[in-house]
């Protein structure tokens, strides 16, 4: 068998499916503290996802300057405000969304500062983060989770979520969480 009459189906079948190749893995980080009362929430995301949700660049430069940030901040909020949720008790918390920055170091990015206000520390936490799934359904947020003194990695996609129980959230306050995720894992 020649590779001629091999390679043909193959090349037919990426030529016709071109989507099933093109920005399969699709990545945000975050950096996020859980606080007692608040949970504060860094989100970067690159420049090349942006544009595709938001047509970001308007001039067309592959630049976010603080004009493009500055006219599309309002989508921005609404869409973040849809994407990634904390409830506490069943419901909704409001986001707050702190600054939106641009940096081109070390890849061309945005980040943006948030915050989640918990009126009690007395409920468990679900945190829910589905950025980008209307162009990646594979896309991940890896994240560093930070809980009084401990910090843990976590990865968002579509499908997973993490939740942060009550105990961790009181001990975030007082410094004990180690005690707490012990009393936890005990249950």
């Amino acid at each position: 068998m020649s590779y001629t009459r091999l390679a043909a189906p193959v090349l037919l079948v990426s030529l016709l499916v071109p989507s099933a190749f093109a920005h399969m893995n699709s990545f945000s980080y975050a950096e996020i503290e859980v606080g007692a009362e608040k949970i504060d929430y860094e989100l970067r995301v690159d420049v090349l996802t942006l544009v595709e949700l938001f047509q970001m660049d308007r001039n067309g430069d592959w630049v976010i300057d603080d004009d493009e940030v500055t006219q599309t901040w309002q989508m921005l909020f609404y869409y973040l405000k849809n994407k990634i949720k904390v409830l506490c008790g069943g419901r909704q918390l409001p986001l707050d969304l702190r600054s939106v920055k641009y940096s081109k170091e070390p890849q061309p990015h945005v980040r943006i500062n948030m915050r989640f206000t918990c009126p009690t520390s007395d409920e468990e936490c679900v945190m829910f983060c589905n950025v980008s799934e209307e162009t990646d359904p594979f896309h991940r947020s890896i994240s560093l989770v930070k809980i009084g003194d401990e910090e843990y990695q976590f990865v968002f996609t579509n499908q997973n979520y993490l939740t942060v129980p009550a105990a961790m959230r009181e001990a975030a306050a007082s410094g004990t969480v180690s005690s707490a995720t012990e009393q936890e894992e005990g249950n």
